[in-house]
């Protein structure tokens, strides 16, 4: 879910988005992980925001955190994709390994076929 806050009555709305959701969640018998819901607050925030969502008598805290994997790519807080990037070029250089490692005499159009193949 995503909301822009400019003041707390949208966090409200937030709030009341979730609500809304979990009601459905429970309405079609769907069990949401609450340790993966996880609070991103993106830009910079005017205030320090709590996330908490009142439901069935308990109030449901949501983690913030600076950044995170959605859809394979991973974000932070100002939009900086340098842990994506690092992660795919990681990514590579294990890839990169792997086939030095397995496959030590191999001609240079092989390697070549190889490497753009699999990296």
């Amino acid at each position: 879910m995503y909301k822009v806050i400019h003041e707390n009555s949208d966090l409200g709305l937030l709030t009341q988005a979730c609500q809304a959701m979990l009601e459905w969640c429970d309405k079609w018998c769907m069990e949401l992980n609450i340790d993966k819901c996880k609070a991103l607050t993106l830009g910079k925030p005017t205030t320090n925001l709590t996330f908490d969502i009142p439901y069935n008598r308990i109030t449901l805290h949501l983690e913030h955190i600076s950044y995170m994997k959605d859809l394979g790519i991973t974000i932070d807080s100002d939009l900086n994709f340098k842990k994506h990037i690092y992660g795919k070029i990681k990514q590579a250089f294990s890839m990169l390994a792997i086939i030095n490692r397995n496959f030590v005499n191999l001609d240079t159009d092989t390697f070549k076929l190889l490497h753009k193949s699999l990296v």
